[in-house]
């Protein structure tokens, strides 16, 4: 027997049970006559007492349907006619509804209507108003409602409606049912469709599978898909084969609860949990944020993004941008916090060669965003030329013996430290010679090829631009025939910025619109300049502090072709790599644990440095002085502090006007005095016992 739902009147929230056949004999409605207003005044008071009925059950049945009272069953549906309905309207429209759906009952409204009612042969389980009026929709469409009489009623599928008693029922078919099993195939295909994402995370169907049996073993027949229907495994006594059906994010519960169950509520929150965090690690695993902006790996490579394109990112590994309820925030939005509070950096920068993602510096963690490599070696033992013959010929031709050894020992030490992950400093190479020789060949292709890169380095060197950001991702700073500035002090800033990069294991990270930041750089400075007299400027200042710190080798013409040499070179440079892994270097050139190599200096590069210095105007104004004093004294040397010499340089009637050009003041004479010691730059300058309060002083010797 079925049974309906009523309230007495549309105040009251009780709700009442009663047989749908007995429901007929409950208080009637008085007679309105056409005064529908009065009849609504009615309906409202507290004190009427009649029948407002539906076919749904909530929750809790003592209760009126409510947001906090879903409802829970369907009993049948209600069909409601605006129109005034004939009896005549009533046979003919009754005959086209579809046999599969036999009509119970009928009544009359009180606007003349009709109200047609359908019940089914078991209560249907359903979870929330949502989904009993989505059901109530597909039955409407299928039984075709719209069609056998006219004004339907769209509200008639609210399942939180009550419909007054009405009169002149008529019990068509009282006994009649609709098929449970047509009912089913109905919330079957509108449960496909409803939106079950918000209840909990969708959980590996194989992993969830295997948690099913290894707890209810034997409970579930055939596969477990989504879309499968069986019963309620984790009940014992269900033993309804179509009473659940699976779904991504949990189970339809037909029968038993009669609502949805997301994973967590079946199989428990720590099981799902811990799928939850594995999703989410996975989908953020190598992300980073600097405190602007997420940093993450694509096809190799570092890139930085802001949180929109991040949060689409995510959502296409898997996590979900909408929240769901009772959460506090998405699966989105926690994998943007777990990288912000477990993958917080403070800043990205390259440090080369190292596998490590973060760097700490000084305690703070960084961001590796280096993709510069070295060339790996050939597998196996190879001699000199063996695999390389164009590059061997090239190097034989370009640079002699004595040199050579020094070229492969320099780069033998940085290659090695290279591969090693272990990089340590080494000196700055000055490669000069006449044009067309092929020393920018070397430079980088040769040698930036085999270390992952190079940068142009010539702004940054000569002193023309602070920002070097471009230039920390290349291990070679390179400079191609420049010319260094003019003046004594601009080639001057230029020959302690190169000292300064080749003696520091550290150098200042320049970027605009950044602050600046002190990281490791120990790659390596190398210049190639032609061996004019302009060109050969770019050889820096020579001082005893400066010497252990570059090499000078000087090229010589060559008569090799360089047509192809590019594609030869990138064939070979793995050859040379397996040799220069093996290179031993020779016994006279090991240098300290520093540069790892001695500083080598051609003697012509050597002497024309030190021509080209500073001081040589000095040099050569105190050589004119010299000749002219100990030619008027038979002195072997003169002793005296830099502002007593100055004195004598002023006094000489024939040398003034070169004093005043060259020196200019004790000050300056008395630093080129320094940097002459400092060089050796003359073997008859040498510092002489200081005295008390006389400052440094300086002998210059007749011989």
């Amino acid at each position: 027997m079925t049974t309906a739902f009523y309230i007495p009147n549309h105040t009251s929230s009780a709700l009442r049970p009663s047989p749908l056949a007995e429901m007929v004999s409950l208080p009637a409605r008085p007679d309105f006559g056409a005064d529908k207003q009065a009849m609504l005044r009615w309906s409202h008071s507290d004190t009427t007492s009649h029948c407002y009925y539906n076919l749904s059950e909530p929750r809790y049945p003592v209760r009126r349907l409510a947001k906090d009272n879903p409802v829970a069953y369907v009993h049948g549906i209600v069909a409601d006619y605006d129109s005034k309905i004939s009896r005549e309207m009533l046979t003919e429209g009754i005959k086209q509804i579809p046999a599969d759906y036999p009509l119970a009952y009928a009544s009359t409204t009180f606007s003349g209507g009709a109200r047609l009612v359908w019940l089914f042969d078991k209560k249907v389980p359903v979870f929330d108003c949502d989904l009993a009026k989505k059901i109530f929709g597909k039955l409407v469409k299928d039984m075709k409602l719209t069609k056998i009489l006219p004004g339907y009623d769209e509200g008639s599928t609210d399942p939180a409606r009550y419909f007054e008693l009405g009169t002149d029922w008529v019990a068509l078919n009282p006994d009649a049912r609709i098929s449970s099993t047509i009912v089913a195939a109905v919330v079957f295909e509108v449960a496909k469709k409803s939106d079950v994402s918000q209840a909990g995370p969708e959980i590996p169907m194989e992993a969830v599978a295997a948690e099913v049996e290894r707890r209810w073993p034997g409970r579930w027949k055939g596969p477990f898909v989504p879309g499968a229907q069986g019963a309620r495994f984790w009940d014992a006594q269900s033993d309804n084969e179509t009473g659940a059906w699976v779904r991504e994010t949990g189970v339809y519960a037909f029968s038993g609860e009669g609502r949805f169950l997301p994973w967590g509520e079946i199989l428990g929150q720590a099981f799902v949990a811990s799928f939850e965090a594995n999703r989410i690690g996975a989908a953020t695993q190598s992300t980073y944020f600097d405190g602007a902006r997420y940093w993450y790996r694509a096809t190799g490579n570092w890139v930085s993004e802001v949180s929109e394109p991040t949060k689409r990112r995510l959502m296409s590994a898997g996590l979900r941008r909408e929240q769901r309820r009772g959460e506090v925030m998405s699966e989105v939005e926690r994998g943007l916090s777990v990288v912000e509070m477990h993958s917080r950096v403070d800043g990205a920068f390259p440090f080369l060669y190292q596998d490590d993602e973060v760097v700490t510096v000084n305690e703070n963690r960084y961001l590796n965003i280096s993709r510069v490599a070295p060339t790996l070696p050939a597998p196996g033992i190879h001699f000199w030329g063996d695999g390389f013959p164009w590059l061997a010929a090239y190097l034989e031709q370009i640079l002699d013996q004595e040199q050579r050894d020094v070229f492969l020992s320099w780069l033998s030490h940085f290659y090695r430290s290279a591969i090693a992950k272990d990089l340590r400093k080494g000196q700055a190479l000055f490669l000069a010679g006449p044009p067309g020789v092929g020393k920018t060949f070397l430079s980088s292709r040769v040698i930036g090829g085999l270390m992952g890169g190079f940068a142009e380095a010539t702004g940054f060197l000569l002193g023309r631009t602070e920002f070097n950001s471009g230039m920390y991702e290349s291990p070679i700073w390179a400079v191609d025939d420049a010319t260094a500035a003019a003046d004594g002090k601009a080639h001057e800033m230029y020959s302690q910025i190169v000292k300064k990069v080749v003696a520091n294991s550290s150098m200042t990270y320049r970027r605009m619109y950044s602050n600046p930041v002190t990281l490791p750089w120990q790659g390596r400075v190398v210049i190639t300049l032609n061996d004019d007299p302009e060109s050969i400027s770019m050889l820096p200042n020579i001082e005893a502090s400066m010497m252990d710190k570059v090499i000078f080798l000087k090229a010589t013409q060559t008569r090799v072709d360089f047509h192809g040499a590019e594609a030869k070179v990138r064939s070979e440079l793995a050859y040379f790599a397996s040799y220069l892994r093996d290179w031993v270097i020779p016994e006279d050139l090991v240098g300290d644990y520093r540069y790892g190599v001695r500083e080598y200096h051609h003697p012509v590069l050597l002497q024309i440095a030190k021509s080209a210095s500073s001081t040589s105007s000095s040099r050569e104004l105190l050589d004119i002085w010299r000749d002219l004093y100990f030619k008027a004294t038979d002195d072997k040397e003169w002793v005296g502090n830099a502002s007593e010499l100055y004195v004598e340089l002023s006094q000489s009637e024939s040398l003034k006007a070169l004093v005043n050009k060259t020196v200019s003041s004790n000050y300056r004479l008395g630093r080129d005095l320094a940097k002459m010691v400092s060089q050796n730059a003359a073997s008859w300058l040498s510092v002489a016992p200081r005295k008390s309060g006389s400052g440094t002083r300086y002998a210059i010797s007749r011989e």
